[in-house]
């Protein structure tokens, strides 16, 4: 841990875009290996299966960048003098337009597909209108649903991480340390959690919250509030000695990846200017621009491409290779176009509104000069 890196680099966290990119790469690798894990491939893509099978790790990863970037947004907050109301329906505009684009567009897909698969429509389609309803509301999992868009379930814990945030931030009136100690607080609830049900958001927050530890002691140093980043670095390793001693709901090499990671992002801030400059960083942090919308509708595209390629090739055959790489690039294209006709433009409209918020925020709290 740097003595004191807010000289070095500067206060935007400029690689977390490469650490979202690596994220949803991961993800899709692992998922582009979905049905092919147990059976026989092309001897060459054993070891990249191999590798691959890690890649579900960039779940957890998401975690912990969501907890650094939510609790930067809660500083922001402060700063404007937001309430939680408005932090939480910017959370909102964030997070649900693009899903529901990417619910209707698997929807679609599925409808498109049908005729070419050997099932009913109905089983192509979300099982009931409440399960349709818990998907729009992604209370799936809460609900005992299956998800449609299998990587859906994290977005309901992301609402639930907006959720406890905002709410942490009304009841400490804006108090940042006093809602750092409060959500320390609650990472020795969840170790008593179970990961399922209404429950799961709650098991899942000290991996949030490791992100917030971190994004905590950097901001404290760029204070110079030393103490404050004491007390961060001290619940950071408490995290930590609760995964590597698998106290509750901490034994598990997810929660150990996770810890791992906020200790990575502390230690690499000191060259964060420094990365940030290298080809291969900033083409991962290109792919983190649009990794939500990667993450959104990969599965969708990879496994349609997949299951049409391997009728007419063995996955045990050298032209198992070219589907895959041929499903990957296209899940990847098709992630970026998503990006550049629904979420940037989504994106576009936030901000401006936003913006328009606090200007009119601004002028109603300016003197009139009548």
């Amino acid at each position: 841990m740097p003595s004191d890196p807010a000289p070095r680099a500067a206060a935007r966290y400029q690689t977390i875009d490469a650490w979202r990119g690596i994220a949803s790469l991961g993800v899709v690798a692992f998922h582009s290996f979905g049905p092919y894990y147990g059976g026989r491939i092309w001897a060459p893509l054993v070891p990249l299966r191999a590798g691959a099978h890690f890649g579900w790790l960039g779940l957890n990863l998401f975690f912990v960048l969501s907890g650094y970037c939510i609790f930067e947004r809660l500083e922001t907050a402060v700063r404007r003098g937001e309430t939680a109301t408005d932090f939480w329906v910017d959370r909102a505009r964030r997070i649900l337009p693009g899903y529901w684009a990417a619910l209707a567009l698997s929807l679609a897909l599925a409808v498109v597909a049908w005729p070419f698969n050997s099932v009913s429509l109905a089983a192509s389609l979300p099982a009931s209108w409440p399960a349709f309803g818990a998907d729009l509301s992604l209370t799936h999992v809460l609900l005992g649903f299956s998800p449609y868009i299998i990587v859906s379930w994290t977005l309901t814990c992301e609402l639930a991480f907006y959720l406890l945030a905002g709410l942490l931030l009304a009841a400490t009136r804006d108090r940042l340390n006093v809602a750092f100690g409060l959500g320390a607080a609650l990472c020795v609830l969840a170790a008593f959690c179970r990961p399922a049900g209404w429950t799961l958001p709650l098991s899942a927050w000290p991996e949030f919250f490791a992100g917030a530890c971190v994004s905590f002691v950097l901001g404290a140093y760029r204070r110079r509030d030393r103490a404050a980043a004491g007390v961060g670095l001290i619940v950071l390793a408490g995290l930590a000695a609760a995964a590597w001693l698998q106290w509750g709901s901490y034994a598990s090499d997810s929660r150990r990846f996770a810890l791992g990671v906020a200790g990575a992002l502390l230690v690499l801030h000191r060259w964060d200017g420094w990365l940030i400059q290298r080809a291969p960083i900033r083409m991962l942090a290109r792919v983190g621009t649009f990794s939500y919308s990667l993450y959104l509708i990969h599965v969708q595209v990879l496994t349609r491409i997949m299951n049409a390629g391997t009728r007419v090739v063995a996955p045990s055959s050298p032209g198992f290779a070219v589907l895959w790489l041929t499903g990957t690039a296209a899940a990847v294209a098709c992630a970026w176009m998503f990006w550049r006709t629904v979420e940037r433009p989504s994106e576009e409209r936030r901000a401006a509104r936003r913006a328009e918020r606090l200007r009119t925020r601004r002028l109603a709290a300016e003197p009139s000069l009548a």
